[in-house]
């Protein structure tokens, strides 16, 4: 019997110049399936995006990749982390 091993990657890339703050972020990442099923009702969400999600599959076959944006306004009182 084979065993199905269910694995998501996600990658987060930041904005390669400073953002002013209370300016418009913007990012973007790539979610894969690097398991050997696929993946169904995938959603990727962001900490500081919101509730709405930066990305929905229905499903995300193995060895599939896909690429997502965001963004959100910049903190302008502190910096802080960003986790998709």
């Amino acid at each position: 019997m084979v065993q199905g091993t269910p694995r998501i990657g996600v990658v987060q890339n930041c904005p390669t110049a400073p953002v002013a703050p209370g300016a418009l972020l913007s990012y973007s990442g790539t979610v894969s399936n690097a398991g050997n099923i696929t993946l169904t009702n995938v959603v990727v969400l962001n900490n500081l995006s919101g509730i709405t999600p930066v990305f929905t599959a229905d499903a995300l076959l193995p060895g599939a990749s896909t690429n997502f944006t965001g963004s959100y306004l910049a903190p302008t009182n502190c910096s802080v982390a960003s986790t998709s």
